[in-house]
């Protein structure tokens, strides 16, 4: 379990340094990332979307992201429905929803 913890962290760090090489750590942490870790397993795949985005695999993202969905209401930490509109922002944006992307993103700064 805490390999996949530092392989998700390591993804994290690199969503906008290096995504294709997060997309890598991340496959590599799936196998090792428990079936009852529903927080982890949802940041690895809001992860995996953030980096799909940024390697432009759109297509591939929303399907990522329609599973993170899932996992939504079961997160505790406190920024997971900030995070998850923010990324769903990217994901407009991504897919050339301009407006609607703009103002998904209003409503997380405010």
């Amino acid at each position: 379990m805490a390999l996949a913890h530092t392989l998700v962290k390591m993804a994290h760090v690199l969503v906008d340094a290096d995504p294709t090489r997060g997309l890598i750590l991340l496959d590599q942490a799936s196998s090792f990332i428990p079936a009852d870790d529903v927080t982890l397993r949802w940041l690895a795949a809001i992860l995996r979307t953030e980096c799909l985005i940024e390697t432009k695999q759109v297509a591939q993202a929303l399907i990522v992201f329609q599973e993170a969905e899932l996992l939504l209401d079961a997160q505790t930490r406190p920024n997971a429905k900030l995070r998850y509109m923010f990324i769903a922002a990217l994901l407009l944006e991504a897919l050339g929803r301009t407006k609607k992307a703009e103002k998904l993103f209003e409503e997380v700064i405010a």
